[in-house]
């Protein structure tokens, strides 16, 4: 049972959700996407930006002794992940906003 809460974990794991939303609006409503072409490099772009980055973030706070656990079950080693992934997260809005016009997917 513990294996299986674990894997579960690991396959709906919180940075994954942006890939896995973007997917399914990319496999079902193409058409929000518009102006641009339904095309699987931006699901890259964003499992890079949502989940690429935060990782080696991660694992570079992990380096530096400011997370003492990759799990983090202390609410203080949160803050700094958190404020670094919110911000990735913004910057990301604002370039699909900005540069590549895609209004239906802010509002």
């Amino acid at each position: 049972m513990k294996t299986a809460a674990r894997v579960l974990s690991w396959v709906y794991q919180p940075l994954l959700m942006p890939t896995y939303l973007f997917v399914v609006i990319l496999a079902y409503n193409p058409s929000l996407l518009l102006p641009l072409r339904p095309v699987w490099s931006l699901v890259f772009l964003i499992t890079g930006m949502t989940f690429g980055l935060p990782a080696i973030n991660f694992a570079f706070f992990r380096m530096t002794g400011s997370v003492r656990n990759l799990t983090m079950p202390d609410r203080r080693d949160r803050i700094g992940p958190f404020i670094f992934i919110s911000g990735l997260y913004v910057f990301l809005t604002l370039l699909f906003y900005f540069k590549m016009h895609m209004l239906s997917l802010v509002y």
